[in-house]
């Protein structure tokens, strides 16, 4: 059973949100529910189905749907505790998946989707201060998940996105700084319920004089539907594009993808 309380302390969280230990638990049920739900259905797993999972792992631990939202937008504020939290889960699962089968299953890439050169180099004070891709993927189904890998030779400063726009017009977005590493794997869960119409992304780096960056090794994989990590999906965040009437002509959508980019950066701010 899972208690709303959390021990008094410096915890900073506020009244009301769940503690990790509390978290991994209902994290953990929800991914066990969501797969269930989604072998019995053979695929076909709707919203509808996915609030009575939800519901149905709320009420096991004793919880409303208000206090479940509260907890998740604490831990969307706060990223750092989430990722923390997702690795924690992660290891739960992880034990249980052991109890049952004895052993673990080893992921592997189906797919590489990059279309374009593995290599970049990239300056502020030049054109090329940004990389930015938009694709549509023909062999990309609902639930798989999305991972874009790259190496630096030397250490950037800047920041990277990487998004899905759905069938529907919804769209999220993973969104990730960079600060003295020399590698980026940005990940992004798609939804089991929506067909991916585009993955889109960016990378920009920030001015640090005539510094070039080198860029290396970029990949866009695609991985397949695993039950056990599709609450990371919790993490994303929705994303709202203003609309425009445009008359004859569409907006391209790269010049699109990097005023999103700045919009993101400007709230992160």
């Amino acid at each position: 059973m899972v208690s709303i309380l959390v021990p008094a302390g410096c915890d900073r969280r506020p009244k009301g949100v769940l503690s990790d230990s509390e978290m991994i638990q209902l994290m953990a049920d929800l991914e066990v529910a969501e797969g269930y739900f989604l072998t019995c259905d053979q695929g076909d797993y709707d919203e509808k189905d996915r609030l009575g999972a939800l519901q149905y792992v709320l009420d096991k631990h004793h919880l409303t749907k208000a206090e479940f939202d509260s907890t998740m937008t604490w831990y969307g504020r706060n990223i750092d505790d989430y990722q923390k939290l997702c690795y924690k889960v992660d290891e739960e699962l992880t034990l249980r998946q052991k109890k049952v089968v004895g052993t673990v299953i080893e992921e592997e890439a189906v797919a590489d989707m990059w279309p374009y050169s593995r290599h970049f180099a990239m300056n502020s004070l030049s054109s090329s201060d940004n990389l930015v891709f938009s694709i549509k993927p023909s062999e990309l189904l609902p639930g798989d998940r999305i991972s874009w890998k790259m190496k630096f030779i030397n250490l950037p400063d800047g920041n990277v996105m990487m998004g899905v726009e759905y069938e529907d017009g919804n769209s999220m977005y993973s969104y990730q700084p960079m600060t003295g590493q020399n590698k980026v794997d940005l990940s992004l869960q798609t939804d089991t319920a929506r067909r991916v119409k585009r993955v889109f992304g960016a990378l920009r780096i920030n001015p640090r004089g005539r510094e070039t960056l080198w860029i290396d090794s970029v990949y866009l994989s695609r991985l397949p539907f695993d039950s056990t990590s599709y609450y990371r999906i919790y993490s994303h965040r929705k994303l709202s594009v203003p609309r425009r009437v445009v008359k004859k002509t569409e907006i391209d959508s790269i010049d699109r993808d990097d005023e999103i980019l700045a919009r993101i950066e400007e709230e992160q701010r």
